[in-house]
């Protein structure tokens, strides 16, 4: 785990697979990253379940914790070498 800031990093687990897709349920957090709104949690979490579970050599995700709470995660993202594309995603949007 890496702190900054307050924030600490580490590596994404299954179990997160429930606190990303409760991001669904929040619509102006779905409208920020052009997410569906109100995919029932049982199916957003199997695919969450599904991609997290998966090895993508072009992506690397990390959750990101405030105080121990998981909150978001942050993405490097791409195939060229020498460029990514840094994403991040944080809920619900009241934070």
């Amino acid at each position: 785990m890496r702190a900054v800031g307050g924030v600490e990093l580490r590596k994404v687990e299954p179990s997160d697979a429930a606190t990303f897709a409760a991001g669904e349920l929040d619509t102006v957090f779905c409208a920020h990253n052009e997410w569906t709104f109100g995919t029932p949690q049982e199916e957003s979490v199997e695919w969450w379940t599904r991609s997290l579970g998966q090895s993508d050599a072009e992506l690397t995700r990390l959750v990101a914790l405030v105080e121990g709470e998981a909150v978001g995660y942050v993405d490097l993202h791409g195939a060229e070498a020498g460029t990514k594309e840094l994403g991040y995603a944080v809920a619900p949007s009241q934070r």
